[in-house]
């Protein structure tokens, strides 16, 4: 898994580098950005820095979402069989309604969390003027 994962990572970035190259280099793109513009300093450590970046995020990415989705159709297959489909009719069902009642019970601890950011907004605030004209 490992090494697919790193073999994924290195085909990715390959490619990403390959585009980048080509288009950096046709039209002077590069030379434009390295010689006549100031604002951007080392332009080729940033291209493949962010490259780089790119690939692992899209790899994480990959391995965290597809790893556990067949985690779950293996688990499920094999409850299935071992006890028929009222055991992973029964999960889902439960999986199902402690989402929809956790959504529920969480909304307002969302607003009450919002309150809570403004009172302490302002109460900074207010702070920062007592001790702004303290010595008034």
């Amino acid at each position: 898994m490992v090494d697919d994962l790193i073999f994924t990572n290195l085909v990715i970035s390959t490619a990403l580098l390959f585009y980048n190259n080509i288009s950096t280099t046709r039209g002077f793109t590069y030379y434009q950005i390295g010689n006549l513009d100031n604002r951007i300093a080392n332009p080729d450590q940033l291209i493949t820095q962010d490259v780089e970046k790119f690939c692992n995020s899209v790899v994480d990415l990959y391995s965290n979402v597809s790893k556990p989705l067949l985690d779950i159709l293996i688990y499920i297959c094999k409850l299935n069989t071992a006890i028929g489909s009222l055991g992973p009719a029964s999960l889902l069902s439960y999986l199902v309604f402690s989402g929809l009642l956790l959504t529920r019970l969480r909304r307002p601890i969302g607003k009450m969390t919002v309150t809570e950011q403004r009172y302490e907004g302002e109460y900074r605030y207010v702070n920062s003027r007592l001790i702004t004209n303290r010595y008034v």
